[in-house]
């Protein structure tokens, strides 16, 4: 979010040094405008709490545009929060040894396409072979509370990912990789996890409006 909240800034400013010399400066404002209600859509979209009035942050104090951080997102709203908390509990009852069911696969399926609040959403082709896969990994392999929370957060960020740059997205794909990796996860498994992920990145990059691409 601080890529995109760079990129917001970013945009407001590209406004006003291309129409400052407008005797009116009525364009500038409709961009600045514009930009303000895109970020606060973005915001909403990830189930962000809007921020409360700050003093704006001096240079340098966010990332430069595009760079790729896996960091999620700070503010997220409680009812967010406690969906995610939600996913994390599910993961965490699929223990190693004990063959996930259709019913274990469903509620997590259930569990993920739910965090989604855009309009642009996943398929349930795509959020059914996310869950069914991680139900399978955990139930060969036992992944850490710890790795499991981290797992939750970044599988609700890719969920909400319309906000995001195409690249962006990939970073908690390649984190979420990381988490089960060091978990022990067997690769075919991590590697299938990525492709899900990364499967649904594409479609909800795909169904965005052309102008935010």
């Amino acid at each position: 979010m601080k890529q995109i909240f760079v990129a917001t800034v970013a945009l407001m400013l590209m406004a006003s040094c291309v129409f400052g010399q407008d005797s009116g400066g009525a364009q500038a404002d409709m961009i600045k405008e514009r930009a303000k209600q895109q970020r606060d859509i973005n915001n909403q979209q990830q189930g962000i709490a809007p921020a409360a009035p700050t003093t704006q942050p001096g240079p340098g104090t966010y990332p430069a545009p595009g760079s790729a951080s896996a960091t999620p997102p700070a503010g997220m709203s409680q009812a967010q929060q406690a969906l995610v908390d939600r996913l994390e509990t599910d993961l965490k009852a699929l223990k190693p040894g004990v063959a996930a069911t259709g019913q274990n696969k469903l509620g997590l399926q259930t569990d993920i396409e739910s965090l989604a609040k855009g309009a642009n959403k996943a398929s349930k082709t795509n959020t059914a072979k996310l869950a069914a896969d991680l139900a399978d990994a955990l139930a060969d392999k036992a992944v850490t509370a710890k790795d499991l929370g981290q797992l939750s957060k970044f599988i609700n960020i890719v969920m909400n990912c319309a906000a995001s740059s195409l690249r962006q997205g990939q970073a908690f794909v390649t984190a979420a990789q990381t988490v089960l990796k060091s978990s022990g996860v067997n690769d075919a498994s991590v590697k299938a996890i990525g492709a899900d992920l990364t499967a649904i990145i594409s479609e909800i990059q795909k169904a965005k409006p052309k102008l935010y691409q």
